[in-house]
């Protein structure tokens, strides 16, 4: 009875935290592709950025475009990663051929890439539409957010 007992409050448990983590958006809903998608963001004009409004950057030093920023770089700017095994899917304004991927050189996930540059995120942006990482030298090297057109924008935010 015990036994019994313990296996139907787990299953509650476990049924609980599934809800919890699908209501906060954790991974991509219903398995889908990662979208990477295009926003208008003031006087920089329109910017890469995760279907949830995150800017997107690219990294200088990843010009042999391959991820240089690993480890202690990667904590601070979390490379955007591709869903499972499923290719990156283009959403308003951005075009498809530019995406790919790229191997993580820590082993994790395939990194998205968008004309060859590897995509990051900043962690001190904290909302959609925040850009604080912009023209920010950090890691050996200025971060900027890319254009639809592949190229980075390079003026301060």
């Amino acid at each position: 009875m015990r036994r019994r007992s313990l296996s139907a409050g787990l299953v509650a448990w476990l049924g609980v935290a599934a809800l919890a983590v699908s209501a906060c958006g954790g991974g991509n809903s219903g398995g889908g592709a990662t979208v990477v998608d295009t926003t208008q963001l003031g006087a920089l004009g329109p910017v890469l950025t995760t279907s949830a409004g995150r800017v997107l950057y690219m990294f200088p030093p990843d010009a042999e475009r391959h991820v240089t920023c690993t480890r202690r770089c990667a904590a601070v700017w979390p490379p955007l990663t591709a869903a499972g095994h499923r290719a990156p899917e283009a959403g308003s304004g951005v075009q498809q051929s530019l995406l790919g991927t790229d191997p993580d050189p820590a082993g994790g996930a395939a990194v998205v890439t968008y004309d060859g540059w590897p995509l990051y995120t900043y962690v001190h942006d904290l909302k959609p539409r925040q850009a604080k990482g912009q023209a920010r030298f950090d890691g050996g090297g200025f971060w900027y957010v890319i254009a639809p057109s592949g190229q980075p924008i390079t003026v301060g935010a």
